[in-house]
């Protein structure tokens, strides 16, 4: 129980979580402890923004919770914020590279109280095959 979280703040994570896909799940809980140096790497291979990213579901799934404010990429001072309020990103968390991508206050509150930082690593480093693809 976390006194802290009000009863309408619990309810929309609830409603939230309850919307999100496994897949989705497991992408939070990566960028909770992200493996900076592989981003850091992966990002060397690649000019931001152009050709940046898997195709298919995973694409659109990561899209969706920079668009539902959990996943969020760093502007030029450092502060995390929505892809579509940095210029350019193309309003889109793709078209940022993927060491500026981070967790959002609300994105940390969900992996905390739905404990998704104890998913498998595993689980995790499947997803990080396919996402850094």
């Amino acid at each position: 129980m976390r006194p802290e979280i009000s009863a309408a703040d619990g309810h929309w994570l609830t409603l939230l979580a309850d919307r999100l896909t496994w897949r989705q799940f497991v992408v939070l809980s990566v960028f909770y402890d992200p493996p900076e140096e592989r981003f850091k790497a992966r990002d060397v291979d690649r000019e931001e923004g152009v050709g940046a990213g898997p195709f298919g579901s995973i694409r659109d799934e990561v899209e969706e919770l920079g668009s539902l404010g959990l996943l969020g990429v760093t502007d030029s001072s450092g502060e995390i914020v929505r892809a579509s309020g940095t210029i350019g990103t193309m309003a889109t968390i793709w078209g940022a590279s993927v060491s500026r991508w981070k967790l959002t206050s609300q994105g940390r509150l969900l992996v905390e109280v739905a404990r998704l930082d104890a998913i498998a690593t595993a689980d995790q480093a499947s997803l990080l095959s396919e996402l850094l693809m």
